[in-house]
């Protein structure tokens, strides 16, 4: 196998899998769907068990799709180079497509929690100017109601016909640009055609990937919903503790460590951005990119707890870590470039 080849490259192709399957079993999916606030939960939840399967497949593709989509951030940190902007820029805008159509998609089936986790989000839209006025039309109304479905709905049926858009123009300038070189010199010596022996390695893992599927499918169909959404949104009652999807942990953890509703929201936003910043970053360190990812499990964890002081002044700790080691990296970049070349 080549030098800049291994088996982390496996996981384009698994999550190129996981978008056909997810766009496949929702398109399914919309001959049953009823985007209305009486009955969407029930349409949802239906006992009709092929209806059943194909919720659950979508669910099960999905919290796969951003555990290989994290680890594929995570390898590229680790292996590509630092001169694939246009690359790296696609797959940023696919990563902010991919969390807009997943959220999209948690608020949909209005369980208890999913709603509630819908109403939080919407209402950061009102710290913009005539927020007010831009959430009432995002909402057709003062509450969530069946013209907020309908436009989630449409959203989340359209967003994933312009990713494929962009993942066709990701697989484009990857291999125009031969990015799977990590030192940035880009030559034809070396090089080694996929097909025959690459292509079935790929297909072996998607294979296996498609096994450990059906063994969450048909055996543990359950084990990745949240269990709060198996009650019907009630609006008059608000759970305890309201939490997002495993794959947002981190995020949401910046985001309630702070009373501010504009700081939390900024906090956010940085904190899903900085997991591109080591892309355009000229230097390579191991032990630098580890701490990252250390940083950034256990960020997700704290934002799976509860919001005790405790947790919340471990996340404000470690966000200025996280935050100020980033600031300092890019301070030493701009000032101090060739040096640090060298």
């Amino acid at each position: 196998m080549p030098i800049n080849l291994n088996y982390n490259f496996n996981l384009g192709i698994l999550l190129v899998v996981s978008v056909v399957v997810l766009i496949i079993t929702g398109l399914f999916s919309i001959l049953y769907i009823v985007p209305s606030v009486n009955d969407i939960f029930i349409s949802l939840f239906s006992d009709f068990y092929f209806i059943f399967s194909l919720r659950t497949a979508h669910n099960i593709f999905a919290n796969f799709l951003f555990l290989l989509l994290y680890l594929h951030i995570f390898k590229s940190w680790f292996i590509s180079g630092i001169y694939q902007v246009k690359v790296f820029s696609s797959g940023i805008i696919l990563f902010v497509l991919f969390c807009a159509v997943a959220f999209l998609g948690y608020c949909l089936p209005l369980g208890q929690m999913s709603y509630w986790a819908c109403i939080v989000i919407l209402n950061l839209v009102t710290i913009l100017p005539f927020g007010n006025t831009i959430l009432l039309y995002i909402m057709g109304g003062f509450s969530i109601s069946s013209r907020t479905l309908m436009f989630l709905f449409v959203l989340h049926y359209l967003l994933p016909l312009v990713s494929v858009i962009i993942i066709a123009a990701h697989f484009y300038l990857l291999h125009i640009n031969l990015s799977s070189s990590s030192l940035g010199y880009f030559s034809s010596f070396g090089n080694t055609s996929f097909f025959l022996n690459y292509v079935l390695v790929d297909m072996y893992f998607v294979a296996l990937y498609f096994v450990i599927i059906f063994i969450l499918l048909f055996w543990y169909p359950y084990s990745l919903f949240e269990h709060v959404n198996w009650i019907k949104a009630m609006p008059l009652v608000t759970p305890i503790h309201i939490f997002p999807d495993w794959f947002f942990y981190f995020a949401y953890a910046c985001l309630r460590s702070v009373e501010s509703k504009v700081i939390g929201l900024i906090l956010l936003i940085f904190s899903m951005f900085t997991l591109f910043l080591p892309f355009f970053i000229p230097i390579k360190s191991n032990l630098l990119n580890y701490w990252f990812v250390v940083s950034f499990l256990i960020l997700s964890f704290l934002g799976s707890c509860v919001a005790f002081s405790v947790y919340l002044y471990a996340v404000l700790l470690l966000s200025f870590l996280w935050f100020s080691s980033f600031t300092l990296i890019v301070f030493l970049v701009i000032n101090y470039h060739d040096t640090l070349l060298l």
